[in-house]
């Protein structure tokens, strides 16, 4: 059993169809293993006897759309930690394996504005851009538009169905747009790039500079398709060349890949990032295993065992691998020295500013690597979750799963300094997101920067 997602709705979180189990709850097995789970391992501790009641109705609010008053000496339970409806399971592998059944459209923070298409989808090809707030949606060409106000609505509408032609109506502006797309299975590479010999306007820069985005989010392939474009830039180029790494809408995604890519440009093993959980606080460095969950939960037998994945942005879940085992960062250092711009907007969230973090601390101050970071503050997610089956419903196979954040980081250069509730400032401040037809002020100022401009 995996992470999950239906729909391209790569969101700050994973977003599940709550309107599609109107009527259901957890049944009083499911709700008795989330309560003993959140309580053990909540990022911050709490009294059962004053908090269980309170904290119930927090994890079934997104179901019941009834937002619980706060008890007093209880913790303000955050939006991230919430129950999961029941999923299929092979319908939630799907997701993680690389590929989902959908239109191609992105959104976070369960608003209906379209944060971006992935290249190829559905989506793309009817024309629906960057900006668009989708309105209504209606099955086939035919029939009654449904109006949609969040993601999980257009999630409800849509499904996960291959072939099934939608009518989805946006608002460009002062328009109102129509198009027609059908649901196909879409795959998930996460790293698109090119190489700039010319900037924005046209003249020529006075080096090549590689353009690599990551995006909506780091999954598990992420570090080895970024590590495999670089080094074809390397060999077209015969050196490494300077580098705009662009995160912007980058909602978060699997920390450990965000971890890795921030590793292929150093192989300094001075702690990076400070990572708190409720048993403890620690340091990451390149040297020690990157933990595949934090705070691992205790077996049956008394011993810690490895879990199998951190999300920080989207979901977690942990289960027990088949064999004890720790992970190690693939090749540190393998392009360190590059001159980096990295463009970040407020929308770029969770496991994207890990790697903010990382580039504009550690990796700076350490390494002496030239990095600066361009655009608008980040969004200011930097705390995890794990994702945790709960019992299954009565028919055995659907499990709904309860998500409780676990852990909190912040750069190690600079500890005293909070991202969660804050975010990350850039080095250098640009307004303006791209407009589709060539302008975009934060690529303009990262390749004028990397070409010394």
């Amino acid at each position: 059993m995996k992470p999950f997602g239906i729909l391209a709705t790569l969101a700050l979180v994973i977003l599940l169809p709550y309107s599609a189990f109107a009527g259901w709850l957890p049944n009083q097995a499911q709700k008795a293993e989330a309560l003993n789970l959140l309580a053990k391992n909540y990022l911050e501790p709490y009294d059962r006897t004053r908090c269980d009641e309170y904290a119930w109705k927090h994890l079934i609010a997104p179901i019941t759309k009834e937002i619980p008053v706060h008890v007093k000496g209880c913790p303000e339970f955050d939006p991230y930690t919430t129950i999961f409806p029941p999923l299929n399971v092979a319908e939630m592998n799907k997701y993680f394996d690389g590929t989902y059944v959908g239109v191609g459209m992105v959104f976070v923070d369960n608003k209906t504005t379209v944060t971006d298409t992935k290249p190829g989808s559905p989506a793309q090809k009817a024309g629906i851009r960057v900006g668009d707030v989708v309105r209504s949606i209606r099955k086939g060409n035919n029939g009654e538009y449904l109006t949609v106000s969040s993601v999980q609505d257009i999630i409800a509408v849509i499904g996960n169905e291959p072939g099934v032609t939608f009518t989805i109506r946006v608002s460009r502006g002062t328009e109102e747009m129509e198009f027609s797309v059908a649901t196909t299975v879409i795959s998930l590479p996460t790293v698109t790039g090119k190489v700039f010999t010319k900037d924005l306007d046209g003249h020529a820069l006075a080096k090549p500079i590689a353009y690599i985005r990551i995006s909506p989010l780091f999954s598990e392939q992420t570090a080895d398709e970024l590590e495999s474009l670089l080094t074809g830039f390397k060999t077209l180029n015969g050196t490494d060349i300077p580098l705009v790494l662009d995160v912007r809408n980058n909602s978060g995604g699997i920390t450990n890949a965000a971890i890795e890519v921030a590793y292929l440009f150093t192989d300094d093993i001075t702690p990076t990032m400070l990572v708190r959980t409720r048993a403890k606080t620690y340091h990451l460095t390149t040297k020690m295993p990157i933990p595949d969950c934090f705070n691992p939960p205790i077996g049956t037998d008394g011993h810690l065992h490895p879990v199998t994945r951190v999300w920080i942005g989207g979901v977690k879940l942990c289960t027990p691998f088949v064999e004890e085992g720790t992970r190690y960062i693939k090749k540190p250092g393998r392009f360190s020295g590059t001159h980096i711009a990295v463009l970040a907007n407020d929308k770029s969230a969770s496991a994207s500013e890990w790697l903010i973090a990382m580039m504009k601390g550690p990796l700076r101050l350490k390494n002496k690597a030239r990095i600066t970071v361009i655009g608008n503050r980040s969004f200011g997610k930097a705390v995890g979750q794990r994702l945790t089956p709960l019992p299954p419903d009565a028919n055995g196979a659907d499990h709904p799963s309860i998500r409780v954040t676990t852990m909190e980081f912040r750069s190690a250069t600079e500890p005293g300094k909070r991202i969660h509730g804050v975010g990350i400032d850039p080095d250098d401040t640009v307004n303006g997101e791209p407009d589709g037809n060539g302008h975009d002020p934060a690529l303009a100022r990262g390749l004028a920067v990397l070409s010394g401009s």
